[in-house]
């Protein structure tokens, strides 16, 4: 068995968390969000996102 890690481009991520795609970007600079680069594309991965609403749910 293997761990399937499930990726999405930043306007899935965005859309996912109800902002804009700048605001995702500006996560990612600043380190709230981790992501990857692939090319000129960034991939987020969905542990990310669930780390990232994990961590901000109480602020």
């Amino acid at each position: 068995m293997y761990n399937q890690t499930i990726l999405m481009h930043v306007s899935d991520a965005a859309s996912l968390l109800g902002v804009s795609s700048q605001t995702i970007y500006k996560l990612i600079n600043g380190g709230e969000l981790k992501a990857f680069k692939t090319g000129k594309a960034w991939k987020i991965s969905t542990q990310s996102i669930n780390d990232y609403t994990n961590a901000n749910l109480n602020k």
